[in-house]
């Protein structure tokens, strides 16, 4: 009687297990997942048709991998320590930042901050090409690798964020 919930339990956590055997949380995971033509830390999109585009920054913090999303012309968007896991089919991965742990900034318009609430949840798709796509419910935009020095300096441009 109790033989098929407790199977159905065990399944379940053992599944979950295995899929965070595999997922990348600190940055060295992340690169090798992403592949050779993405070891990029720094990407800009180049899909932004409000000519600002957004920039994605892959970092170490406190020994995790961490996600900067960072708007030019605007300001901070989000942050958190992210895990990234490979999806069930081909060659996307599913970014995840818990509700717990993101940090929206004041400068991601009202709608993105109000979305961002419950956490991020991010497809990404790494392109032959070297591009990297990335989804969410509502949006993809397509990035390439950026530098350093350029998210600096757009970092620098905004000397204030401004609310939406």
């Amino acid at each position: 009687m109790f033989g098929f919930p407790i199977l159905l339990f065990s399944l379940i956590i053992s599944t979950t297990a295995i899929a965070a055997e595999n997922c990348a949380s600190d940055l060295a995971a992340a690169k090798k997942m992403l592949g050779e033509n993405h070891t990029a830390t720094t990407w800009i999109e180049t899909t932004a048709n409000d000519c600002k585009p957004l920039f994605i920054q892959l970092s170490t913090k406190s020994n995790k991998l961490d996600l900067v999303f960072y708007k030019n012309r605007e300001g901070f968007w989000a942050q958190g320590p992210a895990s990234i896991c490979p999806e069930e089919e081909g060659n996307e991965l599913n970014a995840k930042i818990s509700k717990q742990e993101i940090t929206i900034g004041n400068a991601a318009p009202a709608l993105i901050r109000w979305g961002l609430q419950g956490g991020a949840d991010f497809t990404l798709t790494p392109k032959a090409n070297g591009e990297l796509r990335i989804t969410t419910f509502g949006w993809t935009g397509t990035f390439v690798p950026s530098t350093e020095k350029v998210f600096a300096d757009v970092q620098s441009e905004v000397n204030e964020p401004h609310e939406n």
